[in-house]
């Protein structure tokens, strides 16, 4: 197992080492472009962005994240590998499926649904980091056959977990809200607001500044068999 103590640094990736048998590799400009298209999920627009041609790894972001954050890693992956990085429901371009669940079956659901409707063969590599955690591994673990490797970034997965005290105010509609912004001191609420302004240089990302999309770029993971 290959680990990477800081999400920034680089990191030999198990993948670029070992190849799957019968991949074959694209030139680097090739797999330098990025493709964007949406595919449909229970009548709603899911936004993703493919890197590559072969395997295919499935890329889950984290909050508040979108598909792009994986720009970096994809861009090394991409010779050997089609690598999908989809927004995830309510984040970057995507929108929320009617009906979609929070749990995690609602979460294994989505992922199901999402591979079938963007055509995406069996198996894939799972690369999750943070929320994208419990998608990946509520998916595989309904799944087994149909997850080759993955890989675990600061993420969690606990079928009886708890939320803490704020994390439940948080999640409550309107309190969580007023929650927020009664927490903010005013020297930080002006300093969203200024990244915010900034955020029109950045249009993949809109909820991040154009610093921090750019410092994702040399972002690698260390990959691990299961």
């Amino acid at each position: 197992m290959v680990r990477s103590s800081n999400f920034g640094e680089l990191a030999t990736v198990q993948l670029l080492i070992c190849p799957l048998p019968g991949s074959v590799p694209m030139t680097k400009d090739e797999a330098m472009h990025p493709s964007t298209r949406t595919v449909r999920v229970g009548a709603a627009d899911i936004h993703v962005t493919e890197w590559g041609a072969g395997p295919p790894v499935l890329m889950l972001h984290g909050n508040p994240d979108s598909g792009i954050m994986w720009e970096g890693i994809a861009e090394r992956l991409a010779p050997r590998h089609r690598c999908i990085a989809p927004d995830l429901p309510g984040f970057g371009h995507s929108e929320v499926p009617a009906g979609f669940e929070r749990s995690l079956d609602g979460l294994a659901e989505f992922i199901e649904q999402f591979l079938n409707a963007a055509a995406i063969g069996r198996p894939v590599d799972l690369v999750a980091h943070d929320f994208g955690g419990p998608f990946a591994f509520a998916w595989a673990v309904k799944h087994p056959d149909a997850a080759r490797r993955m890989v675990a970034i600061n993420t969690l997965f606990f079928s009886d977990y708890r939320w803490h005290f704020w994390a439940r105010v948080w999640r409550t509609p309107i309190l969580g809200e007023l929650s927020m912004l009664a927490m903010k001191p005013p020297d930080v609420r002006a300093g969203a607001q200024a990244r915010l302004q900034r955020n029109q240089r950045c249009p993949y990302r809109p909820h991040l500044g154009a610093d921090n999309a750019a410092n994702e770029k040399g972002s690698l993971a260390a990959l691990s068999r299961h």
